[in-house]
């Protein structure tokens, strides 16, 4: 989350234990960064307390994206896909769903989005 990437960046405040930033590289390949603060002794409640704060971009909205299901791994049981907006984004949008025959790229479906409605 780099500070100049105004869409990743969060702000940690603590209200009891230090907060440590560990580089996490080294001990897994994942390449993440780990955020903790140490739990006191003795302590069983309000041991940690951290106050998450995202940055808010106005008028951010996200990319359209589609979600396909797996469910075609059993056999006659069909695949869906679903086209998700940004409800807050009221451009017309056409969407296509198209396959693929011997033929090329065919139109299945094909449908127009207006003022907000959900393809």
């Amino acid at each position: 989350m780099p500070p100049e990437a105004e869409k990743q960046r969060i702000e940690i405040e603590t209200k009891t234990a230090p907060i440590e930033l560990w580089d996490g590289r080294s001990n897994h390949n994942n390449g993440w960064y780990i955020v903790r603060s140490i739990i006191p002794a003795n302590t069983t409640k309000g041991a940690v307390e951290w106050i998450i704060t995202p940055n808010v971009v106005p008028d951010w909205k996200y990319e359209p994206v589609i979600h396909v299901s797996q469910s075609d791994i059993i056999p006659g049981q069909p695949k869906k896909a679903v086209n998700e907006l940004d409800k807050a984004d009221n451009r017309q949008t056409e969407a296509e769903l198209c396959h693929l025959t011997e033929k090329g790229m065919e139109v299945a479906k094909k449908e127009i989005r207006q003022n907000g409605d959900p393809i």
